[in-house]
């Protein structure tokens, strides 16, 4: 069955009788409002790792390089405060390979991810067929 006519407009009385109305009427897209609202609220979750990241990133910047000459070893401080109450070490500074291994095995691949994630998922909520599937997605 057809709802539109030649000139490509809508025949009401047509989409009346159409067979397929009820499911074509519970798509999730019909409602503007709540599709809307489940995307805002993945990408809101999505922009919270990413804000996330880039306070790790702004962290792990501000600590000093570590002066030439020293070991690796010296970037942790282990008399720390807090070393001998909890058992934690203090990260003091960092040397060049230390930076560039956090970049490119933990920052750079986390922000990629979420990007990814982002946009894929934001495509899945939107091709889910109705409202069921997409409060269970």
């Amino acid at each position: 069955e057809h709802v539109f006519d030649s000139g490509g407009h809508e025949d009401h009385t047509a989409f009346h009788h159409f067979e397929s109305k009820p499911e074509l009427c519970q798509s999730a897209l019909s409602n503007t409002g709540f599709i809307s609202a489940i995307l805002f609220m993945w990408t809101v979750t999505c922009f919270k790792e990413l804000r996330a990241t880039q306070r790790l990133v702004q962290a792990f910047s501000s600590l000093p390089a570590l002066p030439p000459g020293a070991a690796s070893a010296d970037m942790v401080c282990e008399d720390s405060p807090f070393a001998e109450s909890s058992g934690i070490n203090e990260l003091i500074c960092l040397s060049l390979r230390a930076r560039f291994t956090l970049w490119f095995i933990i920052f750079l691949p986390k922000i990629g991810i979420v990007t990814f994630l982002t946009y894929t998922g934001g495509v899945w909520l939107t091709a889910t067929a109705s409202f069921a599937d997409l409060i269970l997605n």
